[in-house]
Formats: structure tokens, sequence, C-alpha cells
């Protein structure tokens, strides 16, 4: 368990003040608009910054109080940064070994070849790091923090300084890491999308402030990603997977809590989406996390069927809850069971099909869209 109680004043006008307990298991995201403390945070739990007013334990061993102070090289604790840091003079083999200096009980070669093997590294291992490109320069500096065999590892928006293209690598990547690792990791983000498909807690900060503590899928607000002008509000929803068609690279989805043996027999909603690799796609039985946002979900009157001659793979009925009109768009709230749901359509559509709340529609969600 990682223990946090501060009031951390790094500058006049901004203070963090946080308590609250995180298990030291799986992947918790940090997320927060710039400047909510999410950096700050995570350098006062590696003791890269110190603070007089900050109690940080982690699994009942005091890394700061105000009797004591652990330095950062003896908290076991691995670091991340937004670039990658690495030393331009050595080979990528020579930078990933530096991470063993100061560890007591680092990986044994077995592991390490493990880890290679998940990261994809083991054919740059000679290579100079000025010869890489940005997306393996930061598998190599994951590789570095991992191979001390650290206590939790911290990860400062390790995707941010990668493009898009290489982004979506990674985080493929960082999605097997994280199913192979037993590491407890504490990953700041500001991007939904990554929360979804890697966060199993969540930690959203707000100037400095707490706001939210639990499950990915049981926050659901209005987020802007940077290359949108316009409000485009998600969802998360949780999954069990019940099904893989290889043939069509697609894996099947069955939305909410569910035994995998009565499947058949609970009713719950299921979702088709793509996957980039078959190889790489969760396993039947595993939780899945997917993000759907409005604008990707489109409204159908046809409630007949669920199957229709459409392109559409996942058309759900739902019932309209509430519409809100944000000119020239509708933004419509639905319901299913527990479920919410949001369609951003144009006022147009919406005067035209006579949507109105308490309608039963069908929500329509192409496979394609669906993030996870």
């Amino acid at each position: 368990m990682l223990t946090l109680d501060i009031h951390h004043s790094p500058s006049p006008d901004f203070q963090l003040a946080l308590k609250t307990q995180v298990p030291c298991q799986g992947v918790t995201a940090v997320c927060g608009h710039s400047g909510s403390g999410k950096t700050s945070l995570l350098r006062l739990i590696a003791g890269l910054d110190r603070s007089v007013n900050a109690d940080i334990s982690l699994n009942q061993r005091v890394l700061q109080d105000s009797q004591q102070f652990v330095a950062p090289e003896r908290r076991r604790i691995g670091y991340v940064f937004q670039d990658a840091r690495l030393f331009s003079h050595l080979t990528v083999e020579q930078n990933i070994r530096y991470g063993l200096k100061r560890s007591k009980t680092p990986m044994d070669s077995e592991q390490q070849q493990a880890l290679f093997t998940v990261l994809e590294l083991s054919p740059l291992l000679s290579r100079r790091v000025e010869k890489l490109s940005g997306g393996e320069q930061q598998r190599v500096a994951i590789a570095r923090a991992l191979v001390a065999n650290p206590d939790l590892l911290l990860m400062d928006e390790p995707l941010a300084a990668i493009d898009a293209t290489h982004k979506a690598e990674l985080l493929t990547y960082l999605q097997q890491l994280f199913r192979w690792l037993e590491i407890p990791v504490l990953y700041v983000t500001h991007a939904l999308a990554e929360v979804a498909q890697l966060a199993d807690q969540l930690l959203v900060l707000d100037h400095g402030k707490l706001i939210h503590h639990g499950t990915p899928e049981a926050w659901v607000s209005a987020q802007y990603s940077s290359d949108e002008k316009e409000q485009n509000p998600a969802v998360i929803w949780r999954g069990t997977v019940v099904g893989i068609e290889p043939e069509w690279q697609m894996i099947q989805l069955e939305i909410g809590e569910a035994n995998i043996n009565e499947i058949n027999s609970t009713g719950r909603p299921r979702l088709s989406l793509v996957t980039d690799s078959i190889a790489d796609a969760p396993l039947t039985g595993s939780v899945q996390r997917v993000l759907i946002k409005a604008r990707d979900v489109s409204i159908s009157l046809d409630t007949a069927s669920i199957s229709v001659a459409s392109s559409i793979q996942n058309r759900l009925p739902m019932t309209i809850s509430q519409i809100e009109n944000q000119a020239p768009y509708s933004l419509l709230t639905l319901q299913a069971g527990d479920l919410t749901l949001y369609s951003m359509i144009t006022r147009k559509s919406c005067h035209q099909l006579q949507l109105a709340s308490g309608m039963t529609v069908m929500a329509q969600i192409k496979a394609t869209a669906i993030i996870g």
C-alpha cells in the first residue's frame, strides 16, 4: 500500500494537498489538467523533491515524514520521465545495465530476457541510442527502470513526447508489459484513452486537490482533447472478453461484470471491436476496458432488431434520459440499466428524428471507433 498525506507548496500560488492510500497492484493512473500537481506528486514520492509537510510510506516502509527522509536511490522506486533521458554515448544494453548499479535485488538474467522480449529490445541491444526512434528510446528507458526490480514504477506521461504513429505502437507495448508485470505502476497522463486502455485505478487532481479516487469507469465527465475545439464527452465501459475472431481481427466483449459461464443467459450487451494484433489480444475471460466518445455514437429509430443491413457492428437499444442543445449540436444522454452513453449529433438530426427524453432508440457504435 502506498500511503500519502501531503501538504506541499512548491510555489506561493500553488499547494498540493491530498491524503489517500493507493493499492500496490496493477496500474493507477493520475490525471488532471496541466498544473494540477501530477508531476509534483510523483517527484515527492520518488524523493526528487522534498517537503516539510509530507508523510509518504510504501508497503509500511516510511519514505518520508517529519523525522526522516529516505534518499531517492534508496527508495526502490523506478521513474520513467516524459523524455527518455538516456546516455547518448552508451549502447542500449549499457543504458539498461546502468539501472542495475544501485539495485540490491535486480531482475535475474531470465527475468531480464523476458522483459527484453516483451519490449522487443533484444535486436537493439548493441545499437547506440541516437540511432533509435523516440518510441524505441522510451522502451529502453522503461527497461532501464524495471531491471532494478523496483517496488513501484512511476511513469510521468511517457507517451507525451512521442509522435502519433509511435505513440500507438508504444501503447501496445505498455499493454503487454502491464499484463506481464507484477510491479505496481503510478502512471501520469492527461489522455483519457490511455486511462481506458491501461488503468485499474484512477486518481484525478484539480488545482492540487484530489477530486476522484476509484475505478476509471466510475469517473465519467466531459473531456477535451488537445486537437478538438468542441466538447466530446466519453464513457469508459468494463467488459469481459467472450470471443475472438482471428479472421476479422476482432474481439467480442460482454459489457458489465459477468461470469464467463453465465454469459448466454445474462442478456448483457455485447460490443465488437477491432484489435491491432490477434497475437496480442486479451485472453477470453479477461477484463477489458473500452472508451467510447460521444461523436462516435449515432442514433437510429429502427429498434425492431439489433441485426440490420449496416456496416455498423454495434447496435444497442437505449433510452434517452436527457437532451442538451449545444449549437450546432445536440448532446444525448442514453441509459440502459446501469450503463450510460453519450451521443453527439447535429441539432438538425435531432429535430428530423423528433427525438425526446424517454424515447427508446438504437445507439450505433462503429467497431473501429472504440478505443480499448
